[in-house]
């Protein structure tokens, strides 16, 4: 992208102009939700880009790439950064702020999912919390968080996005670890948001401090008829661990159920996936997926391979590969990528054991491919941080969360490491092929 982004400056600035100014800068960009991420290599450096080159750089991004992008500035340490959720980070949204593919119009409806869809358009439309709070639950790649996303675009529109939150409650949880023994201050920042949008609440057996917490931002938004929607993979009642207040003032507003997708569904995601991912399939291919997987996440994670074959081993995907591909999820278990795997590649790779990835051990070379293996399970599995410090010898949440954020950090702006992580990344999505 960095590449493509620099011939199109080329138009208008010199090269010794972009060898000054644009060489520096971090570039990584994610097709899925159309975001470009731009780092600094220093707070000097960051604060005379803001100063000198943003409003040209942004005008050039914005032909570039058309409407609905969203922009991400991470300047370490500069003037004027927020202080929450990201500390170090500057943020400049254009379009939709939480990605471009998450909108109502793009949500695939089916007869499973339309009371749900039409609960949160309602929502997002009226934004009076009439239906406070709007709980959407359901199994794991039922649609939630693309409606969860689509609400706080719809929301965008009209309101200012320095009034919506949008996270879940790990984001929740670092923002109270961020400031310390200072919890009122952490709680009044959070009572200045208009909407509160929170995903994976499930989470919240996993955080017992949180939840008291959470009851005094329930009251808050509930009091002033401030909207919130939240998102679970289960039910109120069967979320375990759950203060008994909690559970109560989470069945004060509207619950509702997202079913898993029919077929004809599963259909009309995959063909609109392929064609955002350039993967050609045939119809009889396009059907035997949507008829083996039954989930939207399942399906996305089986193009996730073939999206990488075609772009890190071969453009087309023979018939034979795409076989290969396809029959080992025959048996779910053996389809599914282990953290155990994915541990012994990272500990392969740097000529390592796994326990020490598990363990305590604070050698440099070990931090780092500790931090890697890190990232890669979340990445590719999307295990939570209380779960992954579990899988690594008890580490703390925060700790895990920490080596996740370096590492995404670390491939805007340092090639080797970025190698590093495409190569342990192909590796890993081989192993059940």
């Amino acid at each position: 992208m960095k590449e493509t982004l620099r011939q199109h400056l080329e138009q208008s600035c010199s090269h010794d102009e972009l060898r000054q100014w644009f060489d520096p800068l971090g570039i990584a960009y994610e097709d899925t939700e159309k975001r470009l991420r731009v780092s600094f290599p220093h707070a000097l450096f960051a604060d005379w880009f803001t100063a000198n080159m943003q409003a040209r750089f942004e005008e050039q991004v914005s032909r570039l790439l058309g409407p609905g992008y969203v922009l991400d500035y991470d300047l370490p340490g500069a003037k004027g950064a927020h202080f929450f959720p990201v500390p170090s980070s500057k943020r400049t949204r254009t379009g939709l702020p939480y990605g471009h593919a998450f909108t109502f119009e793009n949500f695939i409806v089916s007869k499973n999912n339309h009371f749900p869809f039409v609960s949160a358009r309602e929502v997002a439309v009226k934004k009076d919390g009439s239906f406070n709070p709007l709980l959407l639950y359901g199994e794991s790649g039922a649609g939630k968080t693309h409606l969860l996303k689509a609400i706080g675009n719809e929301l965008a529109k009209t309101v200012d996005e320095k009034n919506i939150f949008y996270g879940n409650i790990e984001d929740i949880d670092f923002i109270y670890r961020r400031s310390g023994s200072d919890v009122f201050k952490t709680r009044q920042y959070l009572y200045t948001f208009h909407f509160l949008l929170i995903d994976d609440i499930q989470l919240l057996e996993d955080f017992v401090f949180i939840q008291n917490e959470f009851i005094a931002l329930f009251d808050h938004f509930y009091n002033k008829k401030k909207q919130m929607i939240f998102c679970s993979t289960r039910d109120v009642e069967h979320i375990e661990m759950l203060h008994p207040k909690l559970q109560a003032r989470l069945n004060w507003g509207l619950s509702v159920n997202l079913k898993g997708p029919d077929l004809e569904s599963l259909i009309k995601y995959i063909n609109t996936m392929c064609e955002t991912k350039k993967i050609r399939l045939t119809k009889a291919q396009v059907l035997i997926l949507a008829q083996r997987f039954r989930d939207f996440r399942s399906i996305q994670g089986i193009l996730l391979k073939l999206f990488a074959f075609k772009s890190l081993v071969q453009k087309d995907i023979p018939e034979k590969t795409f076989l290969k591909i396809i029959d080992p999820t025959k048996d779910k278990d053996s389809a599914r990528l282990e953290p155990g795997q994915i541990l012994s590649v990272v500990a392969d790779h740097y000529k390592i054991g796994v326990r020490d990835l598990t363990g305590k051990r604070r050698n440099k070379d070990i931090v780092t491919a500790r931090q890697v293996a890190m990232y890669l399970c979340r990445e590719l599995i999307g295990s939570s941080y209380p779960q992954l410090g579990r899988v690594f010898g008890g580490k703390d949440h925060s700790t895990v969360m920490h080596s996740v954020n370096k590492i995404k950090q670390l491939q805007a702006h340092n090639k080797d490491m970025k190698s590093v992580v495409t190569h342990l990344k192909k590796t890993c999505l081989s192993l059940n092929m």
